[in-house]
Protein backbone atom coordinates (compact mmCIF):
# COMPACT_ATOMS: atom_id res chain seq x y z
CA UNK A 1 0.00 0.00 0.00
CA UNK A 2 1.68 3.26 -1.02
CA UNK A 3 1.38 6.49 1.55
CA UNK A 4 -0.88 9.17 1.80
CA UNK A 5 -0.33 12.00 -0.14
CA UNK A 6 -0.26 14.95 2.48
CA UNK A 7 -2.79 16.52 1.40
CA UNK A 8 -4.68 13.43 2.55
CA UNK A 9 -3.45 14.63 6.17
CA UNK A 10 -4.32 18.02 5.63
CA UNK A 11 -5.85 19.36 9.22
CA UNK A 12 -5.54 16.04 10.42
CA UNK A 13 -4.32 17.52 13.86
CA UNK A 14 -7.30 19.98 14.44
CA UNK A 15 -9.21 17.49 13.66
CA UNK A 16 -7.96 15.21 16.21
CA UNK A 17 -8.01 17.71 18.75
CA UNK A 18 -11.85 18.40 18.17
CA UNK A 19 -13.00 15.29 18.44
CA UNK A 20 -10.69 14.96 21.91
CA UNK A 21 -12.46 18.09 22.88
CA UNK A 22 -16.00 16.83 22.72
CA UNK A 23 -14.79 13.18 23.98
CA UNK A 24 -13.56 14.83 27.22
CA UNK A 25 -15.04 18.44 27.32
CA UNK A 26 -13.78 18.99 30.90
CA UNK A 27 -10.92 18.74 29.11
CA UNK A 28 -9.01 21.77 27.44
CA UNK A 29 -6.97 20.53 24.28
CA UNK A 30 -4.08 22.77 23.16
CA UNK A 31 -2.04 22.73 20.12
CA UNK A 32 0.89 24.52 20.44
CA UNK A 33 4.13 24.43 17.96
CA UNK A 34 7.63 26.29 18.47
CA UNK A 35 9.69 28.88 16.31
CA UNK A 36 12.93 26.74 16.68
CA UNK A 37 11.80 23.36 17.50
CA UNK A 38 13.78 20.34 19.43
CA UNK A 39 13.03 18.00 17.36
CA UNK A 40 11.52 15.04 19.07
CA UNK A 41 13.63 11.87 17.85
CA UNK A 42 10.78 9.30 16.52
CA UNK A 43 8.73 12.28 15.52
CA UNK A 44 11.65 14.11 13.75
CA UNK A 45 13.06 10.65 12.19
CA UNK A 46 9.52 9.68 10.99
CA UNK A 47 8.81 13.25 9.50
CA UNK A 48 12.24 12.73 7.99
CA UNK A 49 13.07 9.48 6.64
CA UNK A 50 9.54 8.37 6.20
CA UNK A 51 8.33 11.67 5.00
CA UNK A 52 4.82 11.50 6.82
CA UNK A 53 3.51 13.63 9.15
CA UNK A 54 4.14 13.31 12.42
CA UNK A 55 3.24 14.29 15.88
CA UNK A 56 3.76 14.04 19.65
CA UNK A 57 1.65 14.29 22.25
CA UNK A 58 2.11 15.94 25.50
CA UNK A 59 -1.10 16.06 28.05
CA UNK A 60 0.85 17.61 30.52
CA UNK A 61 2.23 16.76 34.30
CA UNK A 62 -0.42 18.54 36.13
CA UNK A 63 -3.01 16.69 35.27
CA UNK A 64 -5.31 13.96 37.19
CA UNK A 65 -4.58 11.21 36.90
CA UNK A 66 -7.78 9.37 36.52
CA UNK A 67 -8.73 12.41 33.83
CA UNK A 68 -5.11 11.48 32.26
CA UNK A 69 -6.20 7.52 31.60
CA UNK A 70 -9.68 9.08 29.79
CA UNK A 71 -7.79 11.69 27.63
CA UNK A 72 -5.06 9.02 26.79
CA UNK A 73 -7.99 6.77 25.66
CA UNK A 74 -9.79 9.18 24.12
CA UNK A 75 -7.27 10.52 22.21
CA UNK A 76 -5.63 7.19 20.96
CA UNK A 77 -9.45 5.56 19.83
CA UNK A 78 -9.95 8.69 18.37
CA UNK A 79 -6.66 9.15 16.10
CA UNK A 80 -7.37 5.23 15.18
CA UNK A 81 -11.08 6.58 13.78
CA UNK A 82 -8.96 9.34 11.96
CA UNK A 83 -6.69 6.89 10.20
CA UNK A 84 -8.93 4.11 9.59
CA UNK A 85 -11.47 6.95 7.87
CA UNK A 86 -8.09 8.46 6.12
CA UNK A 87 -7.21 4.81 4.76
CA UNK A 88 -10.77 3.79 3.87
CA UNK A 89 -10.85 7.25 1.81
CA UNK A 90 -7.68 6.32 -0.14
CA UNK A 91 -8.54 2.85 -0.92
CA UNK A 92 -12.30 3.95 -2.41
CA UNK A 93 -10.62 5.94 -5.21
Amino acid sequence: MRPLPLLATAGLTGRWIEAIQRRVPDYKANRSGSPTPTPNPSVFWAHCALGIPAIAYEPGDEIDRALLAQIAAGAAEEMMKLLISLKDDATSR
